[in-house]
């Protein structure tokens, strides 16, 4: 699994680096693919390390080139895994109203909704959106709770402690 935000000189910044370092070497190659579940998958990875190395212009720009020239193969290939760290990118950028516009014009919650399949799995497009809405001023603190239970995540927020939070998402909601 790839780390959260590193810290600088652990062990876990050096395995982000290291990623990061790798992703970059095997970009030529990814490039060159026919196969766009693959070459969807890649971007959609190398946005989750640049997230996870800091670089959050760097994954939102990359991931928004991206799927302004390929949105036909996002919508077919690796929808979820694409939209998922594209959206946490979006939101660490601060561009909570592209997230919002983004996720309702692809559908986006719908369809997460779709594939909620087990009730440990926290609906983290839902999230964020939610996030993005509170950030724009579309909704208030107190309607962050009554959103997310809509939404199937609980009010007592042990499911988000558990998940894959970013840090600034930590921050945003205080339980």
């Amino acid at each position: 699994a790839l780390c959260q935000q590193p810290l600088c000189g652990t062990a876990q910044a050096r395995s982000c680096q290291e990623a990061l370092q790798l992703m970059q070497r095997a970009s030529a190659i990814a490039k060159q693919t026919k196969n766009m579940h693959n070459r969807v998958g890649f971007v959609a990875f190398n946005i989750r390390t640049l997230l996870a190395n800091g670089m959050h212009k760097q994954a939102e720009q990359y991931g928004s080139i991206f799927l302004a020239a390929y949105p036909i193969e996002v919508a077919r290939h690796s929808r979820h895994l694409f939209y998922s760290v594209y959206i946490e990118a979006l939101l660490e950028c601060g561009q909570a109203e592209k997230l919002i516009k983004t996720a309702k014009k692809n559908k986006l919650i719908e369809r997460e909704r779709e594939l909620q399949t087990s009730k440990n799995r926290v609906p983290m497009l839902g999230v964020y959106h939610v996030i993005a809405q509170y950030q724009e001023g579309m909704i208030s603190l107190d309607d962050i709770k009554q959103k997310l239970q809509k939404i199937g995540v609980s009010a007592t927020g042990d499911q988000l402690q558990e998940s894959k939070w970013s840090t600034k998402t930590k921050k945003l909601i205080r339980w």
